[in-house]
Order: C-alpha cells, then sequence, then structure tokens
C-alpha cells in the first residue's frame, strides 16, 4: 500500500483517533439495528470524519447508466456536490475501478483531470468502494482527504473496516426489504383469499350481471394502490362502458370513455383476440386515448372475461401509481375474472332456467285448462252417443237382431270407458289446481283406513298385510290419502292370480326425507319400461288382465312432485313390484 502521510502524530491526533473509535462503536450498533440504509450511510460518513476531519464523503446509486449521489457530507462544496447529484459515468476511473476489481479502490496522488471528476482540486486522495447486493454493485461509497496524498495502512484498514460493516448493513437492509415483502405479499395474499371467499359467497346470491361486475371491481381495487377500474362490452365498432368503480381523474378522460372508445384500440383490441391478460408496467399514453387525459395513469391491466370459453367483456384497471404488476397482483387480477366469468355463466344459466321455467308453467297451466275444458266439452257427446243407443234398443225392442244388440253393447262399453277416461284427466287436471293444504299426517292411521276400504276387494282372498310403524310427515292428508290409495289398491289388484298375497309397507327415517316403501309379490313388470310406469295413461298390462287406464300412477307422481319428493318403482315379471315415494321433513 502508499507509504504515510506526513502528519506529526501528537494530542489532536489521539483525539481524533478516540473520537473515530466512539464513532466506530456506534457505526457498529446502527449496523445491527437501523433498516433504513441512508441512515446507515450518515453514521459510516460520522465515523469517517471522526477520524479525518478534513475528509468529505459521497454515496452513489445507479440511475440508468449514471451514478448519482444520493448523500453529501456538509462540507462537500455546493459545485462538487451539483456535479455528484447530476452523475458520473461507469467510466469515471475510480468508479469503473471498483466495479471492475468489485473491492475497495485507493486512488493516490489525486488528479481531477485524470480522474474526470471537476471541483475535486483540494483533494488529494479518494477512496472508492462499491456495496453489493445479491452479488451485484448497487451502490458506491467514496471518501476524499484534504492536504494528504496516500493512506497509512492503518488508516486503511479503518476504512476497509467500515466499507465491510456498509455492506452488511446493506446485506441487512436488502434482507429486512425481503422480509418486509414478503410479509406484504403474505397479507395482500390473505387479503386476496379472504376477498375472494367473500367474492364467492356474494356471487352465489347475486343474479345481475352489471351488479356482479361491480362487485368483483370493488374487490380487486381493494386489494390495489389508488386507481380505477373499468368494464367494456363490445357494442359494433365501439367498446361501451357498463360498469365504472372509483373515479378516472379526468374530465376529458371520463367523456372520452362515456362516449364509447373505438373498437381497434390496441389496448382493449389485443386482450380480446388473444383471449390472455395484457399487462402494461408503463402505460402506452396516447395509443387508444388521448395523451393529455391519461398523463396521470401511469400502469393498466386488461383482463378478456370468459362465459362458455367467449369473450363476453373486458376487465380493466388503471392504476395512478407508477409501478409494476407483481405475480400478486396478475394473481388476483386473473382469479377475479375467472370467477366473475363463472358467476356470469351462472346467471346466464339461472337466467335462462327461469326463462324455461316460467314458459313450462305457462305450457303446464295451458294444458290443464285445455284437459279441463276438453274433459267437460267430451261429456255431451258421450252421453248423446249413451241415450241414443239406449232409445234405439227401445225402439226396435224385441226386434233387434243378435248381432245389433252386440254392435250396441260394444257401443254402451265404449262410451262407459270414454267416461272413466274424462273422469281420470279430470281428477288428473284437478290435482294441479287444488292447493296444498300441509299439516301433520299420521301414515300409519291412513294406511289403516286405505286397508278397511279395501277389505270388500279381498274377501275371498288370502291376504297378508305386513304393515311397519309409518311416521308422522308434513303433507296435505286428503292427497296422501290418494296416493296410498293408488299404490294399495294396485297391490290388491295386481296380485290377484297368487294363492297368497303378501303386501308390504314401511318407512325409512333419512336426513333429510322420508321414505315410504310398498311391496306386493304379484305380477311384477319388465324393468326396462319403468320410464313409463309414472305416465299419463301408460300401462304395463293388457285391458283384459287388468282394468284400469293407467293414470293411478301419474297422479301419485304428480302429487308426491308437489309435495317435494320423488317416485321410484323396481320389479321383474312374475316376482312381484315395490314402489317408494320420498317426503322432505321440512316442506
Amino acid at each position: 500500500m502508499a507509504t504515510s502521510p506526513s502528519h506529526p502524530f501528537g494530542a489532536s491526533e489521539e483525539v481524533h483517533r478516540l473520537a473515530a473509535l466512539e464513532a466506530f462503536v456506534e457505526f457498529t450498533i446502527a449496523i445491527g439495528s437501523h433498516s433504513d440504509l441512508l441512515e446507515v450511510v450518515q453514521q459510516a460518513i460520522r465515523v469517517l470524519q471522526a477520524r479525518f476531519p478534513n475528509g468529505s464523503a459521497v454515496y452513489f446509486e445507479r440511475d440508468e447508466d449514471l451514478w448519482k449521489a444520493r448523500v453529501c457530507s456538509v462540507d462537500m462544496s455546493e459545485e462538487l456536490a451539483a456535479v455528484l447529484q447530476a452523475g458520473l459515468p461507469s467510466t469515471t476511473p475510480s468508479i469503473a475501478q471498483a466495479l471492475q476489481e468489485c473491492d475497495l479502490a485507493f486512488t493516490n496522488a489525486w488528479n481531477p483531470e485524470r480522474e474526470q471528476v471537476p471541483n475535486t482540486e483540494e483533494y488529494g486522495t479518494v477512496v472508492s468502494a462499491p456495496l453489493i447486493r445479491r452479488g451485484h454493485p448497487e451502490g458506491i461509497f467514496s471518501f476524499g482527504l484534504r492536504d494528504v496524498q496516500t493512506w497509512t495502512e492503518a488508516d486503511a484498514s479503518l476504512v476497509r473496516a467500515v466499507m465491510l460493516g456498509l455492506n452488511l448493513a446493506y446485506e441487512r437492509v436488502d434482507t429486512t426489504e425481503q422480509l418486509r415483502r414478503q410479509a406484504a405479499q403474505l397479507e395482500a395474499r390473505t387479503n386476496a383469499l379472504e376477498a375472494f371467499a367473500e367474492l364467492s359467497r356474494e356471487f352465489a346470491l347475486e343474479m345481475d350481471r352489471v351488479s356482479l361486475v361491480r362487485r368483483a371491481q370493488e374487490i380487486v381495487l381493494g386489494l390495489l394502490p389508488q386507481g380505477y377500474a373499468v368494464y367494456y362490452e363490445l357494442d359494433g365498432a365501439v367498446w361501451r362502458l357498463r360498469s365504472q368503480t372509483g373515479e378516472l381523474g379526468n374530465a376529458d378522460l371520463q367523456a372520452f370513455v362515456n362516449a364509447g372508445i373505438p373498437r381497434e384500440a390496441p389496448s382493449l383490441m389485443g386482450p380480446y383476440t388473444s383471449g390472455h391478460p395484457e399487462y402494461q408496467d408503463e402505460y402506452a399514453k396516447g395509443a387508444d386515448t388521448p395523451a393529455e387525459a391519461v398523463r396521470h395513469v401511469n400502469t393498466i391491466a386488461v383482463l378478456p372475461v370468459h362465459v362458455h370459453g367467449t369473450c363476453v367483456g373486458l376487465f380493466c384497471v388503471g392504476l395512478f401509481e407508477r409501478r409494476p404488476w407483481t405475480s400478486i397482483d396478475k394473481t388476483i387480477l386473473e382469479t377475479a375474472t375467472y370467477k366473475l366469468g363463472i358467476a356470469l355463466e351462472r346467471s346466464l344459466g339461472l337466467l335462462q332456467l327461469a326463462e324455461e321455467r316460467q314458459k313450462l308453467a305457462v305450457a303446464n297451466e295451458e294444458l290443464e285448462a285445455f284437459a279441463y275444458s276438453v274433459s267437460h266439452d267430451l261429456r255431451a257427446p258421450v252421453r248423446h252417443i249413451t241415450s241414443f243407443s239406449h232409445m234405439l234398443r227401445k225402439t226396435v225392442g224385441e226386434h233387434l237382431a243378435s248381432k245389433t244388440s252386440q254392435y250396441l253393447t260394444m257401443i254402451d262399453d265404449a262410451a262407459e270407458r270414454m267416461n272413466v277416461l274424462i273422469d281420470a284427466m279430470l281428477d288428473l287436471s284437478r290435482l294441479a289446481r287444488l292447493p296444498l293444504r300441509l299439516g301433520p299426517v299420521d301414515l300409519e292411521a291412513l294406511v289403516n283406513a286405505v286397508q278397511i276400504e279395501l277389505a270388500s276387494d279381498v274377501l275371498e282372498r288370502q291376504v297378508m298385510w305386513q304393515v311397519s310403524p309409518l311416521p308422522l310427515v308434513m303433507g296435505d292428508a286428503d292427497l296422501l290419502r290418494q296416493v296410498m290409495w293408488n299404490l294399495l289398491s294396485n297391490a290388491v289388484k295386481y296380485t290377484r292370480g297368487e294363492d297368497v298375497t303378501v303386501i308390504e309397507v314401511w318407512a325409512e327415517n333419512r336426513e333429510e326425507e322420508w321414505v315410504v316403501f310398498v311391496r306386493d309379490n304379484g305380477a311384477g313388470f319388465d324393468a326396462k319400461y319403468v320410464d313409463k310406469l309414472f305416465g299419463v295413461f301408460q300401462r304395463l298390462h293388457r285391458a283384459n288382465e287388468f282394468e284400469g287406464v293407467g293414470v293411478g300412477l301419474a297422479n301419485v307422481r304428480r302429487i308426491v312432485q308437489r309435495h317435494g319428493g320423488r317416485v321410484a318403482a323396481s320389479g321383474s315379471v312374475g316376482e312381484g313390484a315395490t314402489f317408494s315415494f320420498t317426503l322432505p321433513k321440512q316442506p
């Protein structure tokens, strides 16, 4: 290293050494306690100036291609401070050496022209030290001595110690900043998760499209710096504003947006065409909006909103702060638009379902009214057929040929069957019109009453009724009695050919409903036709085998459905059948 400077050792020197020692102790404490880098730099300056009162210090940070002074010691001339604050290029010899070697660069016998730093004639020697962050020089600390041309070994060691401490502080501050950022990111993630949980709950309850968009905008803006959110939909040749949250910050910009943005605006058409989000860390002002109106907007994001795979609109966010979009920001925005798309799909589906239900309800009402009207209108001609058939019998009397009598009998039977069908249609129509009178219904008492009514049909048969305890349910007593009548009378009818008839009735208690079963050992049915069982006028057996018109089970299904339940059936030919229906515990 260079030879010792020629200054005498005396009382003044000893005072400076003691002051430097005290300052170095303070500096060591500051390294471990301060998280503000500039404050640590100031501590380093105090240490060195305590030892070298005739010295000046400067701390540089990189600003693109220049190294600009962030801190200058107060003893420095205004002219020199102005030069350093304007910035020195990386090719400045003392800076270039420090950067190249990544170590302290001692420049003895300082020459302003050679070192390319004007207004430094008063300095004799300068040291420059790079400050390293994550392997790269992010700062430079320089200290120059007046009236001294070289450094002693002891003084150079002090400078090295201070620079080592400053680098440690630099790394510590960087680590602290990283931890702070990570904590902020963690908090942002937590806030985002809570917000999206709330968003999901609200989306499940909301059906209005604009309300869904606005709520998503409110939550997103609550997680980002100050700005605004707008949602556009394409309307012919322009993008129309459908929802806005937050002020745009400029009246001309608001007027421009309200009037509609041209379809080919690059910031909007790009994401719309590609189907992918577009983030602009530095907004291309004037590309699609008047430049003067968006000077205060520095960062934008445009995300397409998809419904069933098609882009239906653009979710846009503008921020007034100059900052890049972080991964957390992008996750927030993309999650919000994804959930918004799902909510819009659900809303659209619910609206379509509501429309279809309304159409179906109208159609059902018209069909029931038609059935009721037709049933009444059909009675008159059937009555006329029956009357004229009887009059013909009386008129012809004993002269009626057997063949003619047979034909008249067939007419009478057909008319009677027609009356039965008309009654069935009226019953079916009436079921839909009658209001439900809900109340407690004792199913066991109801089944016992139906058994008594069916007793006359099984007087000469051996019938084993196996009725388990049945629950008290909520329902319309008259309608539920009709359900049990149809199921039990069918069981009696379709077991007519059995030597011993077995009819079982029981119920199962499930979490939210009761399930009631009726099983018999009769004719059964082909399981592949089970879907026809509960249809109107659908029969799986010939009329000459078992009487009926095929309306009883259709009535069962309609009554059970009106109670909020379901019907089911299982069976095999010749092995009996099992019918069941459910009743919710809370209608």
